[in-house]
């Protein structure tokens, strides 16, 4: 293919119809590699990550964003967001419900600083890890995703008092029987190294004489508890933190 010359333009000469085809063809070729240098193409750091409950935690947000701060936070998975009467087991303190179903203690980390940061609480009860522990995490990764919520917490909120609950004997997760009690072991070492935190003991009074969690304190699933399992959660709060009380 040749390109028209001088004498071709300056007498009018039009190019037959295949003649145009390869002339865009030649044109292409030659400068689609300038072009596609400079258009620019979003980074891949740019782009947000979506975490599945991140709904979960914008509907929280809508529900307290008008009320003070400063109140005592119950935070983490489906335990905390199930617990009944917490106004009326506590009286004299006023409290949030963060809880969030099906989330694991990673979860609660990565949406420490989005959620409960800004609510500046007097307080904070935590509860999650079994779920990380469900879906294949090991005891170190749980342990892990607790030293970084930690750390943000000391970093974000010094002053802020903060309670482990135990990871409870789930019946329907007896074969988690190992990992649960070492990642116990794990993350109570861990509360006893850092100050202003509580570890509370729920395990031990729910367990049965088979050495496993007593079924009566627990919702047909064997999962979820009962009112009478929140009941020890309850009395074990009031027994170690009179901050709660």
């Amino acid at each position: 293919m040749a390109l028209l010359t001088e004498a071709q333009q300056a007498a009018g000469y039009q190019p037959k119809q295949n003649e145009c085809s390869e002339l865009r063809c030649f044109f292409f070729v030659l400068f689609a590699p300038k072009i596609k240098s400079i258009c620019v193409y979003p980074r891949a750091s740019a782009v947000k990550e979506m975490n599945p409950f991140d709904s979960d935690i914008a509907a929280l947000e809508r529900k307290y964003s008008s009320q003070p701060t400063g109140q005592i936070v119950f935070y983490g998975s489906s335990s905390i967001r199930l617990w009944p009467f917490l106004a009326r087991e506590f009286p004299t303190r006023k409290i949030e419900n963060w809880g969030f179903g099906g989330s694991n203690l990673s979860d609660c980390a990565h949406f420490f600083e989005q959620a409960i940061v800004p609510r500046e609480p007097k307080g904070m009860v935590f509860y999650a890890g079994d779920n990380d522990l469900a879906r294949g995490a090991t005891s170190s990764e749980v342990w892990e995703s607790l030293r970084t919520m930690l750390d943000a917490k000391e970093a974000r909120l010094p002053q802020t008092p903060f309670a482990f609950l135990s990871l409870k004997p789930s019946p329907s997760r007896l074969e988690l029987r190992g990992p649960i009690e070492e990642t116990n072991e794990w993350c109570e070492r861990e509360i006893s190294s850092r100050s202003n935190a509580n570890w509370v003991d729920i395990f031990s009074p729910m367990l049965g004489e088979d050495g496993w969690g007593r079924r009566e304190l627990f919702m047909p699933d064997l999962l979820h508890l009962s009112r009478a399992g929140y009941g020890v959660w309850n009395a074990a709060l009031k027994g170690e933190l009179a901050w709660l009380s």
